[in-house]
């Protein structure tokens, strides 16, 4: 997920994977970016955003939120993702039968058969990150109905481009984000 903003949609693909899965490793995609037009939240704000909704399950280490940089190798995507990963990944969920291509035509050698589920991003009822930006910067409320109740405050400050949880703000310097 790039969750530029994280919204109810991700919120409930992430609550079903609960159902399925004991842990959760959630590649935040596009880290590398921040502050521009697709990707306005730095990858550390996205993660703070989930970790707000998720905070007994980020403690309890049953999701991990990592960073994925777009390395534009479709071939070695797979590899590059399960690296970063310290346990045995027994199902990849992918948003889009595109986003599943490096893990159905070119796994890992250590992984010739992990399961791919696909959980179609397209076949919801909720709006992309896309829409919720675009409303946000038409200044339409009506945005606010699209993300955790709870991160509202947050995400429209990371979506200014400002720090989402002022109380941390000493933690990090906003420019280097």
């Amino acid at each position: 997920m790039r969750c530029q903003p994280f919204h109810l949609g991700h919120k409930v693909i992430i609550d079903g994977l609960y159902e399925i899965c004991d842990k959760v490793y959630l590649a935040l995609g596009s880290a590398q970016e921040k502050r521009t037009e697709n990707n306005p939240i730095p990858y550390i704000f996205r993660k703070y955003l989930i970790e707000n909704i998720y905070p007994i399950e980020t403690f309890q280490k049953k999701l991990i939120i990592f960073p994925a940089e777009d390395i534009n190798d479709l071939p070695n995507w797979s590899k590059y993702l399960l690296d970063k990963i310290e346990d045995r990944v027994e199902v990849y969920f992918a948003g889009h039968k595109y986003d599943a291509i490096p893990f159905t035509q070119y796994p890992p050698k250590d992984y010739p058969k992990i399961e791919v589920k696909i959980i179609d991003r397209l076949d919801n009822n909720f709006l992309s990150g896309s829409a919720i930006r675009d409303m946000f910067k038409k200044n339409n409320p009506l945005w606010k109905d699209y993300v955790p109740k709870d991160n509202i405050e947050a995400t429209s400050a990371a979506l200014a481009g400002k720090h989402p949880f002022p109380q941390l703000e000493e933690l990090f310097d906003l420019e280097n984000i």
